[in-house]
């Protein structure tokens, strides 16, 4: 039951309509099995899109999650091609002083 060290490769890849008809036996195991529920992985053409984990594995990983999510955000914004200012130019943007900020 345990999977320490394995990727997403070596897990199987269910169709999304098996993965949705087999749902409720997915949760009742998450609920005998709790974190150490085997995730259950899906896509379409057997290429893993999704995965479905137990509650308490998300609640565990939500603050890494949020800082993925936080990174890819700030790539993005870093790389859109927009114009960028300097600290001092936004002080002065928006009327605060360094002073202000310490």
């Amino acid at each position: 039951m345990y999977y320490f060290g394995m990727s997403a490769m070596n897990f199987e890849v269910l169709p999304t309509s098996k993965a949705r008809a087999d749902l409720t036996i997915s949760v009742n195991s998450f609920r005998t099995h709790g974190l150490l529920s085997r995730p259950i992985l899906f896509g379409g053409h057997r290429k893993a899109e999704a995965a479905i984990i137990p509650i308490e594995l998300f609640e565990k990983l939500l603050p890494e999650i949020e800082n993925i999510q936080l990174q890819e955000m700030l790539r993005q914004r870093i790389n859109d091609g927009s114009k960028r200012i300097t600290f001092e130019e936004l002080l002065e943007k928006t009327g605060f002083a360094a002073e202000d900020l310490a």
